[in-house]
């Protein structure tokens, strides 16, 4: 009888950690599930992130090029901004050129109107000069002709 009761014992302890085993086993296959699930969920962020990085990858190159287009127009802003100094600096030469030509124009226009009044000056001094000669003449002329008739009167 003993006998029969150990084995009842070892019977009852049997379908006890077979039970418990199967609770385990339960156990371990809802973790195993939810590994699965999180292995599942973590391929797909995997996925995401790797197409998500594939896209960054193509927004640095538009960013590299745009940064390379913002520096070559940095770099024609700088010429043209030199050029434009150069420009202001030969335009600021060539207009006191400009104005020193000007000025001696309007010298040389002085002098030929100061040269022209004295000429106009000199002329009416030589047109009263003339006309006095002429008068002299014309009394010169007069005298001879009245001399020479007053001769030929006599002579005849």
């Amino acid at each position: 009888e003993q006998m029969g009761q150990l084995y009842d014992e070892k019977c009852q302890q049997l379908e006890e950690d077979k039970k418990t085993h199967k609770e385990g086993l339960a156990m371990m296959e809802d973790i195993l599930e939810e590994a699965t699930i999180k292995c599942q969920q973590l391929e797909e962020d995997e996925k995401e992130y790797k197409a998500e990085l594939a896209q960054m990858e193509g927004m640095q190159d538009d960013y590299d090029t745009m940064h390379q287009s913002m520096e070559e127009a940095m770099t024609l802003a700088t010429g043209m901004s030199e050029n434009m100094a150069i420009f202001v600096e030969d335009h600021k030469a060539t207009v006191k050129g400009f104005k020193e030509k000007l000025a001696s124009k309007n010298i040389e226009l002085g002098q030929a109107a100061l040269s022209k009044e004295v000429l106009s000056m000199t002329l009416n001094a030589l047109k009263e000069e003339n006309e006095v000669l002429r008068t002299q003449f014309k009394e010169a002329e007069n005298y001879y002709e009245q001399n020479l008739k007053v001769a030929q009167s006599n002579s005849a």
